[in-house]
């Protein structure tokens, strides 16, 4: 392990860094900082190194546009040009191996510095947020095309976009970690896990303006079959203005899938499981499991084909979702359960509920509108679905509404 002011860094929260910070990495070391507060734009991960946060020590964003990486670099990066997201990153890990973030310090976006504050829009909708800046950075940590990352009892907060971004990694282990957005940021996710195999996440606390987790199977961008699996999510703390847990997204694969002993307050979507973001692409889900999960919040589960909703006819390339299991689900919202399938049989299969609790609470919102087309609704909605078996799921509301409705 190398001292980052051995090599110049002063961490004195007015000095840029980066030349410093980077020297040190370039060692191929784990850089450790000492109390202090240390800016810097776009830096590079090593292979056998990374960064170690002394309690006390901040790691800050500046956020110069001019300074950061290329959109193009790595190959793999993406700008998202409708959510004024340029291609730079913070942190960037690219065909690296054996690597680490650790420590008691904390990892700070800085959204302040492209955001104002003071210009919130849409206040009088379900998710007032402040206006998009002209630019801003994109994924935090970008770790792309790694194996053997692991991230460890370190503090992630103020990003301007997602937090923690996995793209066709394998041998990832997240421990330990916070990570804190502001709910009035869009799109703060907490860990994303795109085309990634063997993925512990455990005993993290997540509060964002976002998905705090999401498994995901974009292939697109690598160019090559990754196949999302053999992912664990367990004893964590979920917090979110939309989904605690998310699966779906991409055209590839996801499967081999347990989330487990999660509690999530204060969520919009409990679990939110979907083939299709947009029509034209689509990836599969299969063998996943969701156990010992209690929650709190607006809805606890929304199972669909496509993001947008319920439409006359499939997306043609939806891909089948089959062999998922729902145990021991405790859940509490007002805005109820809606499993709805494709329109053709025998895309969406076995599915399984057991000892599956829901109860909606006053004031109870109707499903949303683009998702359910009829006025009737239960505590339990299903929609082709015609062999659901729903009798290992207890549902009860406070006012007059029925267990269970099927379109």
């Amino acid at each position: 392990m190398v001292n980052v002011k051995d090599f110049g860094a002063k961490g004195d929260g007015c000095t840029d860094d980066t030349y410093a910070i980077q020297a040190a990495l370039d060692t191929n070391e784990v850089v450790s900082f000492p109390k202090g507060i240390y800016n810097s734009n776009t830096v590079y991960l090593r292979s056998g190194g990374g960064l170690h946060l002394e309690e006390g020590a901040v790691l800050r964003a500046l956020a110069d546009k001019t300074k950061c990486n290329p959109d193009d670099y790595p190959p793999p990066n993406r700008v998202f040009a409708s959510e004024h997201v340029s291609g730079a990153h913070f942190i960037i890990a690219y065909e690296c191996e054996n690597i680490t973030l650790s420590g008691k310090g904390t990892i700070d976006g800085n959204y302040k510095a492209v955001f104002d504050v003071n210009n919130i829009v849409g206040l009088e909708s379900s998710h007032p947020h402040y206006e998009f800046p002209e630019w801003r950075m994109a994924q935090m940590i970008f770790i792309c095309n790694c194996r053997n990352i692991e991230i460890r009892d370190i503090r992630l907060e103020n990003a301007q976009y997602w937090n923690c971004f996995f793209h066709g990694c394998e041998n990832i282990h997240v421990d330990n970690v916070s990570i804190w957005g502001d709910p009035l940021v869009m799109n703060t996710d907490g860990i994303d896990i795109d085309c990634c195999r063997h993925v512990l996440i455990e005993n993290c606390h997540i509060e964002t303006g976002d998905d705090c987790v999401t498994a995901r199977g974009n292939e697109l961008a690598l160019g090559r079959h990754a196949p999302c699996e053999d992912v664990e999510v367990r004893n964590c703390y979920f917090a979110s203005v939309t989904c605690g847990i998310r699966v779906g997204v991409g055209q590839g694969e996801i499967r081999n899938c347990r989330f487990h002993h999660i509690e999530m307050h204060k969520t919009c979507i409990g679990i939110g499981i979907c083939p299709s973001y947009r029509p034209g692409s689509c990836c599969m889900i299969e063998k996943c499991t969701f156990e010992d999960i209690t929650f709190d919040g607006l809805q606890p589960l929304l199972l669909i084909p496509c993001w947008l909703g319920l439409t006359d006819t499939d997306d043609p390339a939806i891909r089948p979702v089959r062999d998922l299991a729902f145990h021991r689900f405790k859940a509490q919202g007002r805005r109820p359960v809606q499993c709805l399938g494709p329109n053709a049989p025998g895309i969406f299969e076995n599915i399984v509920f057991e000892d599956f609790s829901v109860k909606l609470v006053e004031p109870v919102l109707r499903p949303v509108p683009h998702r359910w087309t009829k006025e009737e609704f239960g505590v339990f909605n299903i929609a082709n679905f015609p062999d659901l078996d729903v009798s290992g799921v207890t549902a009860e509301a406070e006012g007059d509404y029925p267990a269970f409705c099927r379109l």
